[in-house]
């Protein structure tokens, strides 16, 4: 058992969700980060590299990805593609921050409209096998919770038009999903500026809160130490496939369970 955590069955939690919102009076909801939750791996990731590869970010979005660059003492490359490069290693090195990454990949397609941003991303991940990485655990709550109509939200450091060509992809119907932004210009295009606040870390609470305002939080998902504001306001906060930096804290997570599909 990782430090502790007590395990839990996808019945179990599946039961649980169905109890506590007739506890609540059908007023609960429940909220799955996605990345390496919902699904293994990063679907913004993969985005970013499948589209690199073929330049598909466009001058729009240089100058501020140059901005960056220049920000973080790195040198300036000749296109927007090679500039979100650049900054993807910074990043992977340690080098650029996680929050600015999120905030980055998501108006680095500056340039297009977010319906074209969202078939991209669909394109990216279908080579990447997103349906095939879903975890079979999470889809069965998911099907349970909507079935018994308590409303399921996403709530992602990825772009929205990436985790929501994820969903698609994955054949998952949630309520609703809040993810990273771009601002939008006058004519319908991405434009190279955030939507600020973002759900990043505690972000991930604020953002949900101004959604579903002070319903109880039945159960919350998530993997990293990015979701732990997200599972201490849940009711049943649950790691699936945790990483080390989640174990880290596990004990200041009060009640987190362990998904464990052996229980």
């Amino acid at each position: 058992m990782i430090r502790r955590m007590t395990p839990i069955s996808t019945a179990q939690i599946c039961n649980w969700i169905l109890a506590e919102h007739a506890r609540s009076g059908g007023t609960g909801v429940v909220a799955f980060d996605a990345d390496g939750t919902l699904w293994s791996g990063d679907v913004a990731e993969d985005f970013v590299h499948d589209a690199i590869k073929d330049g598909w970010f466009v001058t729009d979005a240089h100058a501020e990805l140059s901005s960056e660059l220049s920000r973080i003492g790195e040198t300036i490359a000749a296109s927007a593609s090679a500039c979100l490069a650049k900054l993807f290693r910074a990043y992977e090195q340690g080098r650029y921050p996680s929050h600015s990454m999120c905030e980055t990949i998501a108006w680095a397609s500056a340039g297009y409209a977010v319906t074209e941003a969202q078939a991209r991303a669909r394109t990216a991940l279908v080579s990447t096998g997103l349906p095939q990485r879903v975890r079979p655990e999470m889809r069965a709550v998911i099907a349970a919770a909507r079935a018994a109509q308590v409303p399921v939200y996403v709530v992602s450091a990825s772009p929205t038009y990436v985790v929501r060509a994820g969903l698609e992809l994955a054949e998952l119907d949630v309520q609703g999903v809040l993810g990273v932004e771009a601002e939008v210009g006058a004519d319908g295009k991405l434009l190279p500026r955030p939507m600020r606040p973002i759900p990043h870390g505690a972000g991930k609470v604020s953002g949900l809160r101004a959604l579903v305002g002070m319903l109880p939080l039945i159960a919350a998902f998530g993997d990293n130490w990015l979701d732990a504001h997200l599972l201490r306001e849940s009711i049943l906060p649950v790691a699936v496939y945790p990483k080390q930096k989640l174990i880290d804290i596990a004990s200041e997570i009060p009640g987190l369970r362990l998904l464990s599909p052996t229980v």
